[in-house]
């Protein structure tokens, strides 16, 4: 049974997508690192009610579904103590991981993968589940590998008035406590900005960052205040980060999400994007390899 193991569950949503595949291979070697267990979920639509042979449809549906999640499930590298657990179930795939997300401490999903005209019919899933659940969420872009060779890459998290600094700083501190790597901290200010401003900034930034680095001694950090789009530069830095950590916008609606720098950014990083909840979250598991590092 999901859970009955005792450990925290990290969910992955699955579907027939090499970017799906690339999020179970990443929520494996995130579940690694925290000591949790994995939940694989995949949504498959339900027969229509008048279909012939109605009941097997459905078993047709349904086995399919489980083979596929199965089939994700081999493919993964976990040690025994990862519990790796599976669901199929019918639905909307934007209402089945929103209620799977309430049983993990964090979402791992796919980039959205849609040509033009079935994001008409169906819609972005995973920017749409990003901006409603209530834990951490991963976006792991097409072809994201494990490993690296030699030093470990940094984490970069990125600061704007339009989200909340101290959950992204809680995610971005404990990434690089679990990957013994650097943090950096990027703020952008607009461009047109005064030299006086810009240092201004970097004042604010370090004010700020001096508690955290307090209750952090073993973390590296450094910060970066720069003068342009702050998504121009997450891009960039994302060729040679582990992972980017960004806030969710403090207000709810589409629009505020349209705008954000999480939404916009999902869609052309290089490497795993985490968009922290607007609250803090509190952090269950230990790592169990301090020297383990996803690139």
């Amino acid at each position: 049974d999901v859970g009955s193991s005792g450990s925290a569950l990290l969910v992955a949503g699955i579907d027939r997508s090499e970017e799906s595949l690339a999020a179970a291979r990443y929520a494996a070697a995130a579940a690694e690192m925290r000591g949790y267990d994995i939940l694989l979920v995949h949504a498959f639509p339900a027969p229509p009610t008048n279909a012939p042979e109605m009941d097997a449809v459905w078993s047709a549906s349904r086995t399919s579904a489980e083979r596929l999640v199965a089939s994700a499930a081999a493919q993964l590298a976990v040690s025994p103590r990862v519990h790796v657990h599976t669901s199929a179930k019918p639905g909307d795939p934007m209402a089945v991981l929103k209620d799977a997300a309430r049983q993990g401490e964090m979402l791992v999903l796919g980039r959205d993968h849609l040509s033009w005209g079935e994001r008409v019919i169906q819609g972005r899933v995973t920017s749409h589940v990003a901006r409603r659940v209530n834990c951490p969420v991963v976006v792991v872009p097409r072809g994201w590998r494990t490993g690296h060779v030699g030093k470990p890459p940094p984490v970069v998290v990125a600061l704007d008035g339009e989200t909340n600094a101290e959950s992204a700083l809680s995610l971005a501190f404990r990434e690089a406590q679990l990957r013994a790597t650097r943090l950096v901290v990027l703020h952008a200010e607009p461009i047109g900005k005064s030299a006086r401003d810009v240092a201004a900034a970097g004042f604010d930034l370090a004010v700020l960052l001096a508690k955290w680095k307090q209750d952090h001694p073993d973390v590296t950090v450094s910060t970066v205040v720069v003068c342009g789009d702050p998504d121009v530069q997450l891009v960039r830095w994302s060729r040679s980060a582990a992972v980017l950590v960004v806030g969710r916008p403090h207000q709810p609606g589409w629009s505020s999400w349209v705008r954000s720098i999480a939404r916009i950014v999902m869609s052309r990083t290089r490497c795993p994007l985490i968009i922290a909840p607007q609250n803090p979250v509190p952090i269950r598991g230990r790592p169990t390899s301090a020297a383990t590092a996803l690139t």
